[in-house]
């Protein structure tokens, strides 16, 4: 009744956005569908936009729901770029200058692209700032970002597939692990993952592969959603490109654990 009234007094128009609509109760949803309708079909001064994922829709789509609606519109997920810029904005209201770096950044923004949820992005960026405050530190690290994204983004760890890898999969995919934790840093090149691959294969006295093997092994484990291999540019001058490859849903830390368990013959 206030809405009616204050639009009748001031004569004016009212254009409802209401985000995440699954977790308003289905009562309140009628109560302004039927406000809006209230003017009339040709006296229209409330519009209303409901906004929800796909998989949450379907849990409140009913008959009754939809012959209420005019129009359905599909919204294109947030893209690495948009992620970004997004992040970016938080970062600056939440953060101090340095204590997110840009691979990290970039590292959550993938993790959003993968998952096509914003709301991961902005979860992990919480959680690691509540660990970073908790642990008394002043930057942000690939590892907090992986526990944290574990943590919201891939609640489960999916050891099966690690089981069913062959072994020359499983010792590519050590090497990543490797290059990453002796880095510390949130990506790493396949140059330097084949270094640890050698060292890997000569620990456990196996003949290693060549580096064309290698990179093909690090392409199945991207197939497979292991691990985020990206090709990329390795200068503006340069044709040359090269893998950018990291980790986004289990910490590295978790995974040098599990290897140390596992028997390679």
């Amino acid at each position: 009744k206030q809405i009616i009234t204050k639009v009748k007094n001031d004569n004016g128009y009212i254009l409802l956005i209401l985000d995440e609509i699954h977790l308003i109760p289905k009562n309140d949803i009628w109560a302004l569908l039927d406000t809006a309708e209230t003017f009339g079909h040709h006296n229209v001064r409330m519009s209303l936009l409901l906004i929800s994922r796909k998989h949450d829709w379907i849990r409140i789509e009913s008959e009754r729901l939809l012959s209420r609606i005019n129009k359905k519109v599909k919204l294109k997920p947030y893209n690495l770029d948009d992620a970004k810029e997004i992040l970016n904005y938080r970062v600056d209201l939440a953060f101090r200058d340095g204590v997110m770096n840009e691979d990290n950044l970039e590292l959550i923004a993938k993790i959003v692209e993968d998952t096509k949820n914003m709301r991961h992005g902005i979860e992990i960026l919480r959680l690691s700032g509540q660990y970073m405050d908790k642990e008394g530190l002043d930057e942000s690290s690939a590892e907090i970002i992986r526990n944290a994204a574990a943590e919201v983004a891939y609640p489960e760890f999916r050891a099966d597939i690690i089981d069913r890898l062959k072994d020359q999969e499983l010792l590519s995919l050590y090497a990543v692990v490797r290059a990453l934790l002796n880095s510390q840093k949130s990506f790493t090149t396949i140059d330097d993952a084949f270094e640890d691959y050698k060292i890997i294969c000569e620990t456990y006295e196996i003949v290693p592969h060549v580096k064309m093997s290698f990179r093909k092994y690090i392409r199945q484990l991207n197939t497979l959603k292991i691990l985020l291999a990206d090709s990329i540019r390795i200068d503006e001058e340069s044709r040359g490109r090269h893998l950018k490859i990291t980790l986004l849903d289990v910490p590295a830390e978790k995974l040098k654990e599990l290897f140390l368990l596992i028997r390679i013959p």
